[in-house]
């Protein structure tokens, strides 16, 4: 029930709340979780409406739709009990984010037919978990340093790299689709792969060489391994496609910021 997604974003957001300093409000946390559990639910509740299910996991969200249901409407009601403690600046920052991912979400409803529009889902959906994520610990700190905009950018490139290494992988056994991957083809896809991969690095390593934040020399090294591991991931498929391995893999990979709690 996307616990994996709900806890990697959570883990992630810890992470971030201790950069310079540490500025960690479990009532963001909390309500952080439980929007991510909300989002990533209904967007696999409305791809399905939109369409047969295509994978394993689609599948799992349309037999257990009521439930998920229910579970959504608690999650939504400790939300809005929330608003009423969460600091200012989180509420602001949450409610741009709000208003934009309302507008992805009924997009999505309303595209029946596979367009590019869906197939934009692929950059879209990063940026926004990335905003929600790290951009809401931001809000937390007193001052916004270039570490924490820098491993932002890094965290932003390491999650449109999992959502393509996803998307990538489920090609293989699709026949039609919209996803990036499958527009551009495989040998485009690991070209940009490759290029995030790069950026990633090059970003990471700038931040671990400049910085004097001993914290962020420990995040930035968490980061590195995080974007290295999912680069080894593409490297050989046919090991990783069985049983779905690369989807526990990549998305187990969100929870190794929790080596620097």
């Amino acid at each position: 029930m996307s616990i994996d997604v709900v806890a990697g974003a959570v883990v992630s957001h810890r992470m971030a709340t201790l950069l310079p300093q540490e500025q960690l409000g479990w009532l963001t946390a909390a309500t952080l979780a439980a929007v991510v559990f909300c989002i990533y639910t209904l967007d696999r509740l409305i791809d399905n409406h939109n369409h047969a299910p295509t994978t394993a996991r689609h599948a799992y969200y349309a037999q257990h739709k009521p439930l998920l249901i229910k579970l959504m409407g608690l999650a939504l009601g400790f939300v809005l009990m929330a608003l009423f403690w969460l600091p200012s600046a989180v509420l602001w920052w949450g409610g741009g984010l709000a208003v934009a991912t309302a507008l992805y979400l009924f997009g999505v409803f309303r595209t029946q037919s596979r367009g590019w529009f869906e197939a934009g889902k692929d950059l879209f959906v990063p940026l926004i978990y990335t905003l929600g994520v790290w951009g809401t610990a931001a809000q937390l700190q007193p001052a916004f340093t270039w570490e924490m905009a820098t491993l932002g950018v890094v965290f932003w490139l390491i999650v449109q790299q999992n959502l393509l290494l996803q998307a990538y992988f489920e090609s293989f056994s699709a026949d039609s689709g919209h996803s990036l991957p499958i527009v551009w083809g495989e040998p485009t896809t690991r070209l940009v792969l490759q290029i995030i991969f790069g950026l990633a690095l090059v970003l990471a390593v700038a931040t671990l060489v400049a910085t004097s934040q001993r914290y962020a020399v420990r995040a930035a090294v968490v980061l590195l391994a995080m974007t290295t591991a999912q680069h080894v991931l593409w490297q050989n498929p046919p090991r990783w496609l069985p049983n779905d391995r690369y989807r526990y893999f990549s998305e187990g990979v969100f929870l190794l910021p929790l080596l620097v709690w």
